[in-house]
């Protein structure tokens, strides 16, 4: 298990847009931690897509949408 900081553009009931210095593989399954108004949440979540969204000289930015799966009620 790898820990990585990503940014969320958005999120959703369904799902999250993220941006990470790193691909994401399609179909892949990730547990994102959330830290969210002085609590954190453990979510599942599927990569349903991935792309390049930024070229700059220290690297690339990809940008990545990923479907939320198996929520429990708490996190709904």
């Amino acid at each position: 298990m790898a820990f990585q900081s990503i940014q969320i553009t958005q999120i959703s009931h369904a799902g999250l847009r993220i941006e990470t210095s790193f691909p994401l593989h399609l179909d892949a399954l990730h547990e994102f931690r959330l830290s969210l108004a002085g609590f954190t949440l453990i979510v599942k979540g599927r990569v349903v897509h991935c792309r390049v969204s930024e070229i700059e000289d220290q690297g690339l930015t990809y940008l990545a949408g990923v479907e939320l799966t198996d929520l429990s009620e708490h996190a709904k």
